[in-house]
Formats: C-alpha cells, sequence, structure tokens
C-alpha cells in the first residue's frame, strides 16, 4: 500500500519539476543553448542513453523488439536536473553553468516530447505481437484511446504537455 503511494508522489513530484522547466523554458532557458550542447544533447538523447540501457540489458528477460523499446525509453531524465546540480556544486566546469542547464533542459525537452509522443503507439505496437501481451487477453484494448491507457508518470505528463489531454485524469492516479 505504501508503495502505491511512494508512485503517486514520485509521478506528483516529476509533474512540478516538469512544470517548472517549462517555466524556465518560457524564460529563455534555453538562450545559452551553444551548438555544441545541442549536438551533445542530441547525442545523449539518441546515442548514448540507448546504447547504455540496451547493454545493461544483457543477459536479461527481454529481447529483441522489447529490449530495443526499453533501450529507446530508458530512464526518465529529470534526475539529470539533480545531478547537474550536485556536479556544479562539486566542481568547476569549462563551460559555464548556464549553458550546462540549457544542454540538460534540451536534452530532457527533447526525451519529454519524443517519449511522450511515441509511448502509447510503441508500447501498443508491442503488445500487440507479445504471445502473452495484454493485447492477445484482450481484443478490446487493441481499440482504446490515448486516453484509455494507464498513466506511465512522465509519459503521461508529457501527453498532457504536447496533446492537451485532461490533467484531471492524470492527477487522479
Amino acid at each position: 500500500m505504501a508503495t502505491a503511494g511512494l508512485g503517486k508522489v514520485e509521478r506528483l513530484l516529476t509533474a512540478v519539476t516538469l512544470f517548472l522547466v517549462g517555466g524556465f523554458i518560457a524564460d529563455g532557458g534555453l538562450a545559452a543553448l551553444s551548438w555544441r550542447g545541442g549536438v551533445l544533447g542530441l547525442v545523449l538523447f539518441l546515442l548514448i542513453r540507448p546504447a547504455v540501457a540496451w547493454a545493461v540489458q544483457i543477459g536479461g528477460k527481454a529481447a529483441g523488439k522489447e529490449r530495443a523499446a526499453i533501450a529507446f525509453f530508458g530512464i526518465r531524465g529529470v534526475g539529470s536536473f539533480f545531478y547537474l546540480a550536485y556536479a556544479l556544486g562539486e566542481a568547476e566546469f569549462a563551460a559555464p553553468a548556464c549553458e550546462l542547464w540549457a544542454t540538460v533542459t534540451f536534452a530532457v525537452l527533447l526525451s519529454v516530447l519524443l517519449h511522450g509522443v511515441a509511448a502509447t503507439p510503441v508500447t501498443a505496437r508491442l503488445d500487440r505481437y507479445a504471445p502473452d501481451g495484454p493485447a492477445r487477453k484482450d481484443k478490446a484494448s487493441m481499440n482504446r484511446s490515448p486516453r484509455d491507457v494507464p498513466d506511465s508518470g512522465c509519459t503521461a505528463f508529457a501527453g498532457f504537455l504536447v496533446l492537451g489531454q485532461d490533467s484531471r485524469r492524470w492527477f487522479r492516479g
């Protein structure tokens, strides 16, 4: 019971963090993004994170398309803000802090947008072809709308931001 409550708290904190990130972006937070930071954000998002997520699954139960999807979606990028804040407090960097914040924000923004749009179709496609997936057990689930799909934390919030979904559904838990 306590674990379910922690999941709701985590989703709420993720939503608050992403709301603040949206404010940061609206206030010109990406103005300090250099071309190097943009390239680094793209490389982190498109190459490094998926490659690491793929590698850590070696010897795991996931295979093929499922493993690729897990590698693509990776872990939530919101934690990157906390790691950057800690790193900036502990060490000096050649790049200005505002450029580092812009780079991390850009990478997280890419993640929220792309993963928010792709999560529902990708998981529905995986379920459709999985021998024991939910779609096999319940053919009616193939005709669900995105609003009927259970929340998945950050993805639901991203859908709210990107697609204008009803936020009340997300906060009901």
